[in-house]
């Protein structure tokens, strides 16, 4: 009987499959969330402000360690005549490192 009335109208069977499937792909756009958009745009801002802070982060650490890899070999060369124990130069290369982290007249000590 379907088919009787499929062929009364001039539509076949494969033809109906595709316009069903062409309007079950063309389905209505979804409504914007005004409050959802403000908390995603809140919320991509942070990240954003948390992913500088890292990498800004990474790059003091990676600062660091240089300033306190050469101020160890200067320290190392200056005073293993005087003092030949690892905890001594241990102890003045970190308060060195700290004061070149803090102000850049030491830092220009332990440049390139």
């Amino acid at each position: 009987m379907i088919s009787w009335v499929f062929n009364i109208f001039g539509m076949t069977v494969e033809a109906t499959r595709q316009g069903m499937t062409y309007l079950e792909k063309k389905a209505k756009p979804k409504l914007i969330d005004v409050a959802e958009g403000t908390f995603l745009a809140e919320k991509a801002r942070e990240m954003h402000i948390a992913m500088r802070q890292l990498l800004q982060n990474h790059s003091v650490e990676r600062q660091c360690s240089d300033v306190k890899r050469r101020a160890r070999k200067r320290v190392k060369e200056n005073i293993i005549k005087a003092y030949d124990r690892d905890d001594v130069v241990d102890e003045i290369t970190v308060r060195l490192t700290d004061a070149a982290m803090a102000d850049s007249f030491y830092k220009k000590w332990f440049a390139h």
